[in-house]
């Protein structure tokens, strides 16, 4: 018993280190928007660069920095230590949502594949971010 526990607990440890890898290892961006309060609240995200742009993917349409950054649309993003300001344009979909889907996949592959399994990205949104 007490092996089986040590085992499970191993698992578990593995899949969360995994999971967190997956979504942390690097090519992460922190959009900062402003909550109903005004407090920020940073938001690690993956992020396609193009040019000056980002694309950033809100997972669903009830992400909380999404809800705050349709409120707010100029928000403060941060790529390899670098703050700027941008203004963001939520793209339309389905063709927004296949875009990003299609980046995301190509620029992380296999860590896009385990995000995948772990979560719901079907009503995805794209969000093209333009430096102010």
């Amino acid at each position: 018993m007490r092996y089986l526990l040590l085992a499970l607990l191993f698992g578990m440890v593995a899949f969360v280190g995994v999971t967190y890898a997956a979504l942390e290892w690097d090519g992460v961006a922190i959009v900062e928007t402003l909550r109903e309060d005004g407090a920020p609240r940073q938001t690690h995200v993956w992020y396609i660069e193009d040019g000056h742009m980002l694309h950033i993917e809100a997972g669903t349409p009830d992400n909380p920095w999404f809800v705050e950054f349709q409120k707010q649309p100029q928000v403060t993003i941060t790529v390899d230590g670098q703050s700027r300001a941008y203004i963001g344009e939520a793209q339309p979909n389905p063709e927004g949502h296949e875009r990003i889907r299609a980046a995301l996949r190509e620029k992380y592959g296999v860590r896009d594949w385990w995000i995948g399994v772990l979560f719901d990205t079907s009503n995805s949104i794209e969000v093209l971010f333009t430096p102010t």
